[in-house]
């Protein structure tokens, strides 16, 4: 996550108002675990809401990673910053 997510998301999870959204108790992360994991290898563009804010912008595929290693981001964002989801599998 340090190495790839923080400088949009923040270390905190926070995010960035009106650019970046948060990551910290956002129903994207804490939802289907399968958006997710789709977000994360093929990206997303344009406008979202993320607990009733809305962001425009744009996330980068990350398809690079490795299966484990996408696991583990996402794993590490569901628990993290008080989200309680279960880890991906």
């Amino acid at each position: 996550y340090a190495g790839k997510c923080a400088g949009c998301h923040q270390a905190s999870g926070a995010g960035v108002v009106g650019v970046f959204p948060p990551l910290a108790g956002s129903e994207w992360v804490t939802g289907d675990e399968k958006i997710l994991t789709h977000i994360l290898l093929h990206g997303i563009n344009g406008e979202i809401e993320v607990n009733g804010k809305v962001y425009k912008g744009v996330m980068p595929a990350w398809s690079m990673l490795s299966d484990d290693e996408i696991a583990g981001v996402i794993t590490y964002i569901r628990t993290d910053w008080g989200n309680a989801s279960s880890p991906a599998t």
